[in-house]
């Protein structure tokens, strides 16, 4: 789980073509360093610019399901902690009420009913807006050091404190043993990861 203002440039072009409505997504231009497609280590950078230390931390699906209601409390409008997953399947209505925390006090005053549908890895925890009776699963969920701080106002830090043996709370960088083939950032940091990633299953020989 990260947050949209966490990504802070495209690695390709949004364009929309002449006589056209639709935002078409077109390959990096080539550059003497690149060539049409080819993703550099700049681009990497400018995609992460914070490079933030990236956690693991176990939650339960309806922790998870609280967490992601707080990153789309703001819809319809744009913007920077609406959550960016993976390993997640998720329905939204934003006209349904909204997760609110009182300001002074940090009590939630309603957990927030806009995720009608939550799947991960295969388990259906919200189903028509209701926890299922797997939401006490438990996941190792990555997020940035940031997100697990409180930023954007995600819950996660509140997770650790309060029950810090179950949660699990552990900084990436402290568990790689050997470094992958990406040097250019510090092993366990978003670039690193995204550079990893890309190395291992884009890798042109």
């Amino acid at each position: 789980i990260t947050n949209a203002g966490g990504i802070r440039a495209s690695i390709g072009i949004e364009t929309v073509l002449l006589g056209q409505t639709e935002v078409s997504l077109l390959p990096t231009m080539a550059t003497s360093y690149k060539p049409s497609g080819g993703i550099s280590q700049l681009d990497i950078e400018a995609a992460q610019a914070f490079n933030n230390e990236l956690v693991l931390v176990t939650m339960t699906g309806k922790q998870i399901k609280e967490t992601l209601e707080e990153g789309i409390k703001m819809l319809p409008r744009a913007h920077g902690g609406f959550p960016q997953v993976a390993g997640i399947q998720w329905a939204v209505e934003p006209t349904m009420q909204p997760r609110t925390v009182n300001t002074e006090t940090g009590k939630v005053e309603h957990v927030g009913g806009r995720i009608r549908a939550l799947e991960i890895n295969g388990d259906i925890i919200v189903e028509n807006g209701v926890l299922s009776s797997l939401s006490d699963q438990v996941y190792r969920v990555v997020t940035s050091k940031y997100l697990s701080n409180g930023g954007n106002g995600y819950p996660i830090e509140g997770y650790i404190e309060s029950d810090p043996d179950r949660t699990e709370y552990r900084v990436l960088q402290a568990l790689i043993a050997t470094p992958g083939d990406s040097t250019f950032a510090l092993s366990g940091t978003e670039q690193d990861a995204l550079a990893e990633y890309l190395w291992i299953h884009h890798q042109v020989e």
